[in-house]
């Protein structure tokens, strides 16, 4: 997945924008019960994002860098998702400029690209959109400073624990409404 010229990476991510098939059926029970398609558990949605993944040093927060350490490698989800929230990474993604202002980042240290991808989750869902977790990798060398993080991340920990619930339950549409719910 790891592109190795910068051309590759580009193309990697416009791949990754294309439609993708999103698994919108869950199976509850083993072996399936009656009502369980056999074969099409699947919708073919447009792609509001592509993010990719970082290899080298972990995107941690300031804790979990502290309980795993920086280089702890991490498992990633590479699958294109609907409906569900998830930490939306700016350090590796690819949108089409349909997507301003929900793509801009929001001026909160360690939490700009994260509740501004909770927003966007948000309104990608409402419009039929996924997010595919399985763009191109990069290579993250820079571990930053844990206890500047840490300051930094403090402030606002409490909030993040909910915030994406509270966006998903908000009864509003627009950008502006939605960014009034942050805590800042």
């Amino acid at each position: 997945f790891e592109a190795e010229t910068l051309q590759q990476h580009v193309e990697m991510h416009m791949k990754s924008l294309e439609p993708k098939e999103v698994k919108m059926f869950e199976t509850v029970t083993s072996p399936p019960s009656r009502g369980t398609p056999y074969f099409t558990k699947t919708v073919r949605m447009p792609v509001a994002a592509s993010m990719g993944y970082w290899v080298n040093v972990g995107d941690y927060d300031a804790p979990g860098q502290l309980v795993h350490g920086a280089r702890t490698e991490m498992q990633f989800m590479r699958e294109a998702i609907h409906g569900r929230y998830f930490p939306l990474s700016g350090m590796n993604i690819a949108f089409r400029s349909v997507w301003w202002p929900w793509c801009q980042f929001i001026d909160v240290p360690r939490f700009d690209d994260i509740w501004q991808g909770f927003i966007w989750q948000k309104e990608a869902y409402r419009s039929g959109h996924c997010f595919n977790l399985d763009g191109p990798t990069v290579l993250h060398s820079r571990q930053s400073d844990v206890w500047a993080n840490l300051r930094d991340e403090a402030k606002h920990l409490e909030a993040n624990e909910t915030l994406w619930r509270e966006i998903h339950h908000s009864d509003a549409t627009s950008y502006e409404a939605l960014r009034a719910l942050l805590p800042i």
